[in-house]
Parts: C-alpha cells; sequence; structure tokens
C-alpha cells in the first residue's frame, strides 16, 4: 500500500511547475496589456495637457515657436515628447504675434508602439487641438514665461 502510494507521489512530480506555466502564460501577457493600455492612455491625456501648455505659452509669452516645443518636450518627459509634438499656428492667416487674434496648437495623431507580449497592438493617438484668444501680458515678470 505504501509501495503504490509513493508511486503515485513520484508520477505527480512536476505538476505544479506546469500547471504554473501554463497560468502565466496567460496571466503575464494580460498584466503587460493592462499596463501598456494604461500608458496608452497616459500618452493621451498627456497629449491634451501638452497642447493646452503650448497654446498658454504661445498667448501669454514672447518666445518662439521652437522655444515653445522645447518647453513642452521638457514637462512630458522623454517617453512622451517623441510622441507628442505641438505645431503653432496663428490666425489669422500672415498676422505676426502682435496682431494676431488666435493662437492654435495642434497635435498631430500619432501612433503608440506597445510591448504586449504575442498581440500586435498599435493604437493611434487622436489628433488634439486647442485654441486661445490672443493677449497681451508682458513675459517678462511672469513666471510661465520664465525657462
Amino acid at each position: 500500500m505504501r509501495r503504490a502510494r509513493l508511486s503515485a507521489l513520484k508520477r505527480q512530480r512536476g505538476a505544479t511547475a506546469i500547471e504554473f506555466a501554463l497560468v502565466a502564460s496567460v496571466l503575464l501577457p494580460l498584466l503587460i496589456g493592462t499596463i501598456e493600455v494604461g500608458r496608452v492612455m497616459w500618452l493621451w491625456n498627456a497629449g491634451g495637457e501638452a497642447s493646452r501648455l503650448a497654446a498658454r505659452l504661445a498667448v501669454v509669452c514672447d518666445i518662439g515657436d521652437a522655444d515653445i516645443a522645447g518647453r513642452v518636450a521638457d514637462s512630458l518627459g522623454a517617453g512622451a515628447a517623441s510622441v507628442i509634438v505641438p505645431q503653432i499656428s496663428l490666425e489669422p492667416a500672415g498676422c505676426d504675434r502682435d496682431t494676431c487674434q488666435r493662437v492654435q496648437v495642434t497635435l498631430q495623431a500619432r501612433s503608440v508602439t506597445t510591448f504586449i507580449p504575442f498581440v500586435d497592438f498599435a493604437p493611434v493617438l487622436p489628433p488634439q487641438r486647442t485654441t486661445l484668444p490672443r493677449e497681451s501680458l508682458s513675459s517678462t515678470d511672469n513666471t510661465l514665461c520664465q525657462p
């Protein structure tokens, strides 16, 4: 009787490792996928915030488009700066910063590469646009305009 019980236990060796491998092969991609979807949602929200920041800087500060894009990239960090690039346009067309009525900042739709195992998922962030009326505030004592 005892010999039969030991024989049954020897046949069961390794069953736990196989069960763990089966469960982990499902749960690990699910966990990584959840994290990646959260990262995509963060980038989407960061894009909206970046467009608002760029529009506010363009409206209030007397700095160029390259400086505004650099400030937006600094506020986003290295991970999002390559995906989110603001394009600034003044309205009406052909005006300069002193005679314009509105400033419009557009973020183009960009594809985001994700790292989900066994799944080809590359969502496209929607384009985002912020339009603000031009203000004539001095940027000399404004803390927003200081680098």
